[in-house]
Order: C-alpha cells, then structure tokens, then sequence
C-alpha cells in the first residue's frame, strides 16, 4: 500500500481526507453519546434551565359526594331515575329471557391446538363459513350464541 502512496499526490490527498472524516465521525460519536447535561457546557444569561415540576393531583373525595349522579341521571330529560315496572305494576326482579331458535348450522372443521380451539360451521341455507372460537360468541346474527366447549 504504501508503493501505491509514494509519488501519488491524488492518493495521499484521499487518504487523509478519509482519516480526517474518521477523526471527525470519531469525535461526533463521542460528543452524541454524552448525556445532554454534558455537552451544554456553560449556561448563558439568556438561556433558562428546563425544570420538570410534575403537578400533584387533588385527594380525592368520597363516593357519596358522588351519589347524585345515579339519583339524577344525566342522560334521562327528567332527571329521575326509570324505574321498570311490570305488567302487575311492580317493579320486575329479573327480566325476562327470550327465547331464540337454535341456528340451522353444520359443522364443518374443527382445530384444536394447545392454545387455540376453534369449529368451523356452515349455515345450512348459505354457503359462507364463519369461525367460532371457545368460550366466544358467534359472529353476525348468531351473536346470541355462543361455543362453551370444543372436544376433541
């Protein structure tokens, strides 16, 4: 290498041209790599200090500061809470199911990995597939249904 310097003013120029931009990428390294603190150096009088003061929140109050909420509604005209009341002018302990057909539904593949489990049904009038994965509930207007278990 060093015959290929000799007489050779282009190649010795090239040759420190490139070991000055080392020296150079060299020192940007080192100067990027130094905390921000670091290569601020000396603070001028214009410069201000950045400061990180976090606010602090309120305690918090009690929940019955609170309870207005559910005696007055916010979404309800009135404000008054809706009341369900039955056919025999009682309020109702539990609503009524309704009952819906089981859907019309083939099966057609099932795949059981160790954490996935899922079926593949057919709806007896359409030629579509839908997934139905455990323990989630069917998709479209099968929604009502789910799949509890899937059995190998």
């Amino acid at each position: 290498m060093s015959r290929w310097l000799e007489e050779n003013p282009v190649g010795i120029a090239l040759a420190a041209a490139c070991a000055g931009l080392v020296v150079v990428a060299l020192l940007l390294g080192v100067i990027w790599s130094m905390p921000p603190s670091a290569t601020r150096g000396g603070e001028t009088v214009g410069e201000e200090r950045l400061s990180l003061d976090i606010p602090s929140l309120a305690d918090s109050e009690s929940i019955e500061r609170y309870a207005v909420i559910t005696e007055r509604p916010v979404f309800n005209p009135s404000r008054q809470p809706q009341l369900d009341i039955g056919e025999d002018g009682g309020e109702d302990e539990e609503v009524a199911e309704e009952d819906v057909d089981a859907p019309e539904v083939l099966l057609a593949g099932v795949v059981i990995t160790p954490s996935l489990r899922m079926a593949t049904l057919r709806p007896k009038d359409g030629d579509e597939s839908l997934v139905a994965f455990e323990g989630q509930p069917l998709e479209g207007d099968l929604g009502s249904w789910h799949v509890s278990s899937i059995e190998p």
